[in-house]
């Protein structure tokens, strides 16, 4: 679309992929239930989804320093040099994010049904497996097709091949932090927030760090796999912690609502 209208057909390839994405959620709904409007849980919702939503929103946006950080360091070169890197990691996000919107509801529901959390440990651990199991392979035989790839078919790119690698392997590990689903289902508003900040901190502190020590595109590669393992070890602390059954019910985004509710 875009080659043939332009920046209408950016704008173009964006509606139609949401209108795409809502129809296949539709079709492929976790759960089916008969919709029923009930102002007192809508109000609820929407606060809780509030809450939410701006600390995904900030997860998200933190993902733009690497690129800050290399336009101030390198000028426009080096964010060029970066954008296939970039691009591979927001592959290997935009494969699992499906996942974790179908997991959410599901969760949602099996967090209500069941006595307790303590069954998320298992689920928890279970998910990283299988995320382990799969993507292992992949980032294995990527690391070895990237250079003959950049080499044959985007040649412009050479000296991105080492940050490529870099950011391939974590975008593998960073698929596990897609287990975050775990403390909004449960409601763990408390340490959505700690999780949030700590992406926050890290994803900007890091990058700056590691490019004051080294090469900007290596450190920059290197910093993202640091990031997405430090973030991985706390979110599965995080999840442990949340999962008690000693947990304190805390005050949540719903009000007078506990985080159990």
């Amino acid at each position: 679309l875009i080659p043939w209208l332009g920046y209408f057909g950016l704008v173009l390839r964006s509606v139609l992929t949401v209108l795409l994405s809502t129809v296949v959620y539709h079709i492929k709904c976790p759960m089916r239930v008969k919709p029923r409007l009930r102002k007192q849980a809508h109000c609820k919702l929407i606060r809780t989804g509030f809450s939410l939503f701006s600390f995904a929103y900030l997860r998200d946006n933190v993902r733009t320093a690497p690129r800050i950080i290399l336009l101030l360091v390198g000028g426009v070169e080096l964010v060029g040099l970066y954008s296939p890197a970039e691009t591979l990691f927001r592959l290997m996000k935009t494969g699992i994010t499906p996942l974790r919107r179908y997991l959410h509801p599901k969760l949602t529901h099996k967090f209500g049904s069941i006595d307790g959390a303590r069954d998320f440990r298992r689920l928890n651990r279970s998910l990283l497996l299988a995320l382990f199991l799969f993507l292992t392979p992949v980032t294995i035989l990527g690391w070895f097709l990237i250079p003959l790839l950049f080499r044959h078919v985007f040649p412009q790119y050479l000296a991105s091949i080492s940050v490529a690698q870099f950011n391939l392997v974590a975008g593998a590990i960073s698929a596990g932090l897609i287990n975050v689903v775990f403390l909004e289902s449960m409601r763990r508003l408390r340490l959505v927030a700690v999780y949030t900040a700590a992406c926050v901190l890290l994803g900007v502190g890091i990058p700056v760090l590691f490019v004051t020590l080294m090469d900007p595109l290596i450190g920059i590669g290197w910093s993202q796999i640091a990031i997405s393992l430090l973030l991985l070890i706390l979110l599965v602390d995080l999840i442990r912690r949340g999962t008690r059954s000693e947990y304190p019910q805390l005050p949540t985004a719903l009000g007078k609502d506990q985080d159990h509710v």
